[in-house]
């Protein structure tokens, strides 16, 4: 990756630059002899732009402040392999948005909204720069992969992704707290099937964390509705 940056009083970042990536398919058990082909690493080149912001009093336990992340980028395969027959040359853009807004001493409301698209619609892309749904981690390594209560982590993917999410953070004593998820959303490959009910899916829960001095400690329990959809 080369790029070029500049920070804006340790709280705004913008980014421009390129990145050159080794992609390769593997599959541990072979559940799906047709995607053998795709067992060798292909090459990837993007170009990217990027905004980042993060006003937080806390990366975990926030009570004011907000985390945004803007990016728009340019997939092309490079090799002319197996791979390069199938994932397009496409523009993809998303925005993911966090705000803490404090309500009393003890009370955080936490909203937030991720919405990401691919162009052009038919394009196929690399799944590392799909839009995937599931697990909780708040940060991911790929940028574009999105907690959701009750999803396991990639269990949703698709080119076309939009969630809102509403969770309330409560402090009982000193470092101990209890948050309540609810989050709302729907990712497709098709923009045409964005918007239609039997797309979306809710996930609501509770966490209950400490923030350690070793970073936060938290149980989980939850639960899913969802609409069935064949990805």
């Amino acid at each position: 990756s080369v790029f070029g940056h500049r920070v804006l009083n340790n709280l705004y970042r913008w980014r421009i630059g390129v990145d050159y990536e080794l992609f390769r398919f593997k599959q541990e058990v072979l559940a799906d002899p047709e995607l053998e082909q795709y067992g060798k690493f292909s090459g990837y080149g993007t170009l990217f732009t990027e905004f980042n912001a993060d006003t937080r009093d806390n990366n975990r336990f926030p009570t004011r402040g907000f985390r945004a992340e803007t990016r728009i980028e340019y997939v092309l395969p490079l090799d002319q392999d197996v791979f390069s027959k199938i994932f397009d040359n496409s523009f993809i853009a998303y925005l993911n948005y966090e705000h803490n807004i404090t309500l009393s001493k003890r009370w955080v409301l936490r909203p937030g909204l991720f919405i990401g698209g691919t162009i052009p619609s038919t394009a196929n892309v690399p799944y590392q720069h799909s839009f995937a749904f599931g697990g909780l981690n708040p940060k991911n390594y790929i940028s574009s992969f999105v907690s959701f209560t009750g999803v396991s982590f990639f269990q949703r993917i698709g080119h076309y992704a939009l969630m809102g999410k509403a969770h309330v953070q409560y402090n009982i004593a000193g470092k101990i707290y209890l948050t309540g998820l609810l989050d709302v959303g729907t990712n497709t490959l098709e923009f045409d099937d964005l918007f239609a009910s039997r797309s979306w899916i809710c996930g609501y829960g509770g966490t209950a964390g400490y923030d350690s001095v070793i970073g936060p400690v938290e149980l989980t329990l939850f639960e899913q509705e969802a609409a069935p959809v064949a990805h």
